[in-house]
């Protein structure tokens, strides 16, 4: 139960890094319209939760080799 809270804690975490980054990509690089609101909508739910989650096994496997 507690390892659970702590990798949906850690993947929650990751999820708002990457989604920082994605946002400051976005302000720099692409100009706002509708279009590129919605893409950034898959983006987000494509991408951006699937890496989150795989960040979170990364570091647990690291911690489980240490």
């Amino acid at each position: 139960m507690k390892k659970t809270i702590v990798y949906w804690g850690i993947s929650i975490i990751f999820f708002i890094i990457n989604f920082k980054i994605l946002g400051f990509i976005y302000d720099k690089f692409v100009p706002s319209n509708t279009i590129t609101d919605i893409m950034v909508i898959f983006i987000i739910i494509f991408i951006n939760i699937p890496l989150s989650v795989i960040c979170t096994e990364k570091v647990f496997s690291i911690v489980r080799e240490e």
